[in-house]
C-alpha cells in the first residue's frame, strides 16, 4: 500500500510541475486556507497536514491544525444538540463559541436555526443576516433565510417576503457550483406569487 501511495504522490508532483518542497508547501497552505474559508474543515486539516509533511519545522502550522480540530469538535457538539432538540442549551453553547470566533458564519446560522425552532423569529433573522454578512456566498444561510421568508409570507399573508426569498435564491444561483434544486425552489416561490 505504501509504495502505491508514494507513487501517486510522485505522479501528482510530476503532473503539477511543482518539484520543490517550498512550492508544494505554499500550494497546500493556499488550498487549506481556501477550504477553511469554505467551511470544509476536514479538507483544510488534511491540506495543512500535507503542508506540514513538506516542512515539519513550521510549528505555527500545528497551532492552525489544532484550531481546525477545535472547530470540528465544537461544530459536531453543537450540531448534535440541535439535532437532539436541546435548543436552549445549543443557543448557550453557540453564543459561547461565537464570543471566541466571531467571524465564523456557521455558528450564526446554527444559532439562528435554534432560535427559529423556538419561534424567536427576530433573533433568528438577525443571526441569518449576520452569517450572510460574514460570507455572502454562504449557500446554506441564504437557503435557510429564503425558506424563512417563504414561511413568513404564508403566515403573515405578505407577498414582500416572497420577493426577498426570490432575491436570496437568485444570489444562490449566481454562485458557481450551486445545486440545481434552488432553481426549483425559486420557481416554486415565483408560482406562489
Amino acid at each position: 500500500v505504501y509504495p502505491s501511495k508514494r507513487a501517486k504522490v510522485i505522479q501528482r508532483i510530476v503532473i503539477s510541475g511543482k518539484y520543490s518542497r517550498e512550492e508544494l508547501f505554499q500550494e497546500y497552505i493556499f488550498n487549506g486556507d481556501n477550504a477553511l474559508k469554505a467551511s470544509e474543515y476536514n479538507i483544510a486539516r488534511k491540506l495543512y497536514l500535507d503542508a506540514l509533511s513538506q516542512k515539519p519545522n513550521e510549528i505555527w502550522l500545528n497551532e492552525k491544525i489544532q484550531q481546525v480540530d477545535n472547530t470540528i469538535r465544537a461544530k459536531a457538539n453543537l450540531d448534535s444538540k440541535y439535532t437532539a432538540g436541546d435548543y436552549k442549551e445549543a443557543i448557550k453553547d453557540y453564543s459561547k463559541v461565537i464570543r471566541g470566533e466571531k467571524d465564523n458564519p456557521e455558528y450564526y446560522l446554527g444559532r439562528g436555526k435554534c432560535y427559529l425552532a423556538m419561534d424567536n423569529n427576530k433573533k433568528a433573522i438577525k443571526d441569518f443576516n449576520q452569517a450572510i454578512e460574514l460570507d455572502i456566498n454562504y449557500i446554506d444561510a441564504l437557503a435557510t433565510r429564503a425558506e424563512y421568508y417563504v414561511k413568513q409570507a404564508e403566515t403573515e399573508n405578505d407577498d414582500s417576503y416572497y420577493y426577498k426569498a426570490i432575491e436570496d435564491y437568485a444570489i444562490i444561483l449566481g454562485i458557481e457550483g450551486a445545486d440545481t434544486k434552488y432553481n426549483t425552489a425559486q420557481a416554486a416561490v415565483k408560482l406562489k406569487l
